[in-house]
């Protein structure tokens, strides 16, 4: 996030089902100051974030990075994996335009072995 190494972090992390069998763990890191300037008390996730940025007239841009990984054993278990299956980690930085230019990082950690990242161009 950018912020000083004293500034207080609100995370919300949750173990998602998206199907038989199919989970993902993620994971939202937000400022206490921003989280408390917009008045959340539970912090909004996904498409939700970002509408919820909007709703408070904040123009957002998000640069995602989309990397592998291998997996804690605390992963595999949530997750449900087979032992040496990488993770596929999608790690979203939500900037502001505002003097707080940093206003969110996502991460969403999936088995590689079932999910894939499409983008287009």
């Amino acid at each position: 996030l950018g912020v000083p190494p004293e500034t207080w972090v609100r995370t919300r992390t949750a173990v998602q089902a998206a199907g038989e069998g199919l989970r993902q763990i993620h994971r939202v890191h937000v400022p206490e100051s921003v989280a408390d300037g917009a008045g959340w008390g539970v912090l909004p996730a996904g498409a939700g974030l970002l509408q919820a940025l909007a709703d408070l007239g904040q123009r957002t841009e998000v640069h995602e990075r989309v990397r592998v990984a291998m997996p804690l054993p605390a992963e595999v278990e949530a997750l449900g994996m087979r032992e040496g299956v990488p993770l596929l980690v999608a790690t979203r930085l939500i900037c502001g335009s505002t003097t707080r230019p940093r206003l969110a990082v996502e991460e969403t950690r999936l088995a590689g072995d079932q999910w894939e990242a499409a983008y287009r161009l």
